[in-house]
């Protein structure tokens, strides 16, 4: 006898499934730990991340580098913390504009869109005050004619 139960083993207990199988997602156990190696402002930095990650942390690492040696730049050599520092203070108030300058985006555009529309009902009320004068027209030229032959009629 064993501890299994009854599904696992193809026992009576199984059942059918219907559809395809959901995705397998990679588990990771909590042992499992890859390493990134960074480097920023000339330091080496090892950073311990789940497996498949070292690619995108060594991507923004080189971003982050990137950001340090443009402030080291612009501010002289502050030593690296607090280089860090300011570029990370840097990166936060960008996140922190990202909203605004979306919602400028979006109103801007939104501007447009209102403009256009008001320009394509524009556009559109000149059809029609013209089509109506046009119809107006054949309107009178059939009632003349309608009167001509009446009275040419014996």
């Amino acid at each position: 006898m064993t501890d299994e139960p009854a599904a696992a083993s193809g026992g009576a207990a199984s059942r059918p499934t219907s559809g395809p199988a959901p995705p397998q997602t990679p588990v990771h156990n909590p042992g499992d730990v890859a390493r990134a190696e960074l480097v920023v402002a000339g330091r080496r930095f090892q950073l311990a991340c789940a497996p498949g990650q070292q690619g995108r942390l060594e991507e923004l690492g080189v971003r982050f580098d990137e950001r340090v040696r443009a402030l080291a730049e612009a501010l002289g050599d502050l030593g690296p913390e607090r280089l860090f520092l300011a570029a990370g203070l840097s990166l936060l108030d960008e996140l922190d504009a990202a909203p605004a300058a979306d919602a400028a985006v979006s109103a801007g555009a939104a501007n447009a869109a209102a403009h256009k529309a008001e320009e394509a009902q524009a556009r559109l009320a000149a059809l029609e005050s013209r089509a109506v004068a046009l119809l107006a027209e054949a309107a009178a030229r059939i009632d003349q004619l309608t009167r001509r032959i009446d009275r040419e009629r014996p």
